[in-house]
């Protein structure tokens, strides 16, 4: 079975676009500075009982993760001390 990777957002911070993602139970951030690609991923393991559910997780657990990633994503590109 193949698995869909999907794309949950696209988003800019000081300039550099980050992507949040997802494949299956793996969410992920990724992002581009200086020729070099930086990623950070979370696996999400769903409720039980959503795990019969066609979508395994609710709007607003989406929506929370994709925060958190976010603000990991902004962590990173400070630390790499991104001017703008």
């Amino acid at each position: 079975m193949t698995k869909k990777i999907q794309i949950l957002k696209k988003i800019k911070y000081k300039g550099i676009p980050i992507y949040i993602r997802r494949l299956d139970t793996r969410f992920e951030f990724l992002l581009t500075y200086n020729n070099e690609i930086y990623f950070h991923y979370i696996d999400i393991k769903p409720e039980w009982h959503r795990r019969f559910r066609k979508e395994l997780y609710t709007k607003k657990q989406i929506h929370n993760i994709i925060q958190i990633l976010y603000k990991i994503a902004e962590t990173t590109i400070k630390k790499l001390n991104v001017k703008k």
